[in-house]
């Protein structure tokens, strides 16, 4: 497997046996690679890109920034694991030494509002990397002495089911260091000067009753951006929400509370921790109950799981004097349960001069903090905490072999009906795809059904008989049939289809056919990947013909004549000039599929050039029938493949302007684009747009939007979506200003047809 496989090839995936999880690797620097260790890739996302569920993907140290360098990374599918902290060889592993530092390009004009690591699968291991979110986060000045008050930013990590975090180091996290649900493993990490939370363990009615386990951390400097020393829930190490075991962890230095808990005590165990000087308290029992310093026994009386071997101790942090000097002047003002005397006697030791009540003047919150100082925190002598460790080096040892299996070719159409026929067989078949979630409840005995997935398969011969293609969650085929699902819903020959290799079975659920997915492609050969267009009948439009019947010879006089005769496969051309629509409402709709609609012609029909002979479509002044709301074109019904190519669409005359000449946003009713299409095979081309009160263009997936020209919005050019369609548009538009001449877009006018 390489990293092209997204672009087409071949997609060797598990067979129903399973198969071993592989291992790709990532370098900084590297080029052109396939993920190998001999060839590695430049960043984790092509490795995210490419693997499947319970791949690892290790990675070695340096500096990455994710695709287009902005700064966040997604992980695709359960139990994938990113290692991070490699020497460049992937001889050996050491996360502190080697640091892999998932960043955001500071240069970038993107400025990113996910969180750096995020995931909803289960079973993730995030494994050795570090994340500094200080060129992310926004300061007060120039010396980031403090955050903005109004500042929001995402979380280092976040996972919505159970995960594993382990020898990571976070620091200067936007908000917080990291959140997980019950079940997950938080452990060995070092988490410091978060802008609210350290950890937060959220409770997830898909983890059943595990508790999360979260030991050998240290989290320090949590701070509360509104009211530090008052007890309230920010500014905490940790905020148990769910059920949780808290353990060998060294928490300090929170703005409010060590421990914020409201889950359930009897669900919640606190052992072996090392608490200092947390400004309110070391475990605030939602707004019940505070316990500090002076009373950690009071734990025995909670009733949680498990209370024993706490203490409260200077961990020997070693920190920035300077940085420290304006924390605790922000601090030492509060009436918190930390005394001034205490916060002056680790001043002293760092050679700071005593303060007295109010001090100074302070920092902000979360004043940014150096990474390399913020290293030296795991290297203190206290037994709880995160430390240095030696780690090894394990790969999983999978390689990219495909199943071992021969193929014979099949027609889907002669065994759909009877899939006993086949049931069992090994085959290789060409479908098309509809709509990925079918129901996979009548799979095989021996394949369980949490562990795949499905789509609506079509035979394509426009028949309406469906298929169920399944499977493994987590695949390669998961990924592309996802991609590709949606492009066709059974009417007409589908315009694309696919060459899938794996197994035949009968179902014991309806569709009664289905096939399991070994590989699957493009179908380029023996048939095409694209449909050949249907060739129907032409039919003609000129400016101030009458009595006409749409022939060459006698025109219709507007486009609207047109439209409502057509069948799949027609062209309607239409010459220059200025047109309205029926009952000059300036509305036409598109309800056929395969339909395309030419402008752009001169009178006789014999050269077609948009710029030169530009064909005008609009509402005129002297409309008195209504509102003139509404879009230009829209697509209706199954208008899959419509063409629009070469019209001007202007909606001057439906806007308002204040005396300026300036629009009139608020009161202009006409908030709809000029062209509205749903259905994939949609192609808007060789178009200009203007005088929109909102957008030029909505669109579903599967469209493609060419050459045209767009000006003088008040909202974005396009708006895409997956509406009906499912796939992705593709926009190749040229970037224009107000005022750019009809001949400035790219290319030659189009040939007269």
């Amino acid at each position: 497997m390489t990293k092209l496989l997204r672009l087409g090839l071949v997609l060797a995936v598990c067979s129903a046996n399973g198969a071993l999880a592989r291992d790709w690797f990532v370098r900084e620097g590297a080029q052109g690679g396939d993920g190998s260790q001999g060839k590695p890739f430049g960043d984790p996302w092509q490795a995210l890109d490419v693997c499947e569920a319970n791949d690892a993907i290790h990675v070695t140290q340096g500096k990455y920034f994710g695709r287009n360098r902005v700064g966040y990374w997604v992980i695709p599918f359960d139990g994938v694991q990113v290692i991070g902290g490699y020497d460049k060889t992937f001889a050996s592993r050491d996360p502190w030494a080697n640091r892999t530092e998932l960043l955001w390009d500071k240069s970038s004009k993107n400025w990113p509002k996910e969180d750096r690591v995020m995931s909803n699968m289960k079973g993730v291991v995030i494994d050795g990397l570090t994340i500094d979110m200080r060129d992310q986060n926004k300061y007060q000045d120039d010396a980031q002495s403090g955050r903005q008050d109004t500042m929001v930013t995402p979380d280092a990590m976040r996972f919505s089911r159970s995960v594993t975090v382990r020898n990571c180091v976070i620091v200067n996290p936007g908000a917080s260091g990291l959140t997980v649900v019950q079940g997950s493993t938080v452990e060995n990490n070092l988490i410091f000067n978060a802008y609210g939370w350290g950890v937060t363990v959220n409770q997830s009615s898909n983890e059943g009753g595990a508790s999360a386990q979260v030991r050998n951390n240290t989290i320090a400097f949590s701070q509360d951006p509104k009211e530090p020393g008052t007890g309230r829930y920010q500014g905490a190490a940790i905020a148990a929400l769910g059920p949780v075991n808290i353990s060998n962890n060294i928490l300090a230095n929170s703005d409010n509370n060590a421990i914020y808990l409201t889950a359930p005590v009897d669900k919640v165990a606190i052992t072996g921790n090392l608490f200092f000087m947390n400004l309110f308290s070391n475990l605030k029992v939602g707004d019940q109950l505070a316990i500090d310093d002076k009373g950690l026994d009071q734990f025995e009386e909670l009733g949680l799981k498990a209370f024993d071997g706490n203490e409260v101790k200077n961990p020997g942090f070693e920190l920035d004097p300077k940085w420290l000097d304006g924390f605790s002047k922000r601090t030492a003002q509060k009436p918190g349960k930390v005394e001034m005397n205490d916060l002056n006697q680790v001043r002293q030791l760092l050679g700071l001069n005593l303060i007295g009540s109010g001090g100074a003047a302070a920092s902000g919150v979360c004043p940014a903090y150096d990474l390399d100082k913020a290293m030296k925190l795991l290297a203190v002598k206290a037994k709880q905490g995160a430390h240095r460790a030696k780690l090894e080096v394990k790969l999983q040892g999978g390689g990219d072999s495909g199943p071992a299996r021969s193929y014979v070719k099949s027609e889907v159409a002669s065994w759909v009906k009877n899939p006993a026929s086949v049931d069992g067989k090994a085959l290789e078949i060409v479908v098309a795809i509809g709509t990925n979630g079918a129901n996979v409840s009548g799979l095989p005995s021996t394949m369980k059904k949490d562990e795949h997935d499905g789509a609506t398969g079509y035979v394509t011969t426009g028949d309406h008989e469906t298929l169920t293609l399944f499977y493994k969650r987590g695949s390669s085929a998961q990924r592309f049939v996802d991609d590709n699902a949606g492009w066709y819903s059974g009417q007409g020959a589908p315009k694309k289809t696919f060459v899938a290799r794996g197994v035949a079975y009968k179902m014991n659920s309806l569709p009664k056919a289905g096939f399991f997915i070994d590989t699957i492609e493009p179908n380029d050969g023996g048939g095409g990947g694209e449909a050949v267009r249907v060739t129907g009948r032409d039919w003609f439009v000129r400016m101030g013909a009458t009595g006409g019947d749409g022939s060459k010879d006698k025109p219709f006089k507007d486009p609207w004549q047109a439209l409502e005769r057509v069948e799949a496969g027609d062209t309607v051309h239409v010459a220059e000039g200025e047109y309205f629509g029926k009952l000059k409402t300036g509305k036409w709709k598109i309800d056929t599929s395969s339909i395309a609609l030419l402008g752009g012609y001169d009178k006789d029909f014999t050269e077609r050039n948009p710029w030169k002979h530009p064909t005008r479509l609009y509402t005129p002044a002297d409309f008195k029938g209504g509102s003139r709301d509404g879009y230009t074109i829209e697509g209706a019904g199954d208008h899959s493949g419509a063409i629009v190519d070469g019209f001007v669409f202007d909606k001057k005359l439906n806007n308002l302007y204040v005396a300026s000449g300036d629009l009139n946003y608020s009161d202009s009713t006409d908030k709809r684009e000029h062209i509205w299409f749903s259905k994939p095979g949609c192609i808007i081309r060789n178009n200009v747009f203007l005088n929109g009160d909102e957008g030029a263009l909505r669109v579903g997936g599967g469209i493609t939007i060419e050459n045209n020209i767009i000006i003088n919005h008040a909202s974005a050019a396009f708006a895409s979506s997956t509406a009906s369609a499912g796939s992705p548009s593709s926009a190749r538009t040229p970037s224009c200003s107000a005022g750019t001449p009809f001949t400035s877009a790219r290319g030659t006018a189009p040939t007269a047809t």
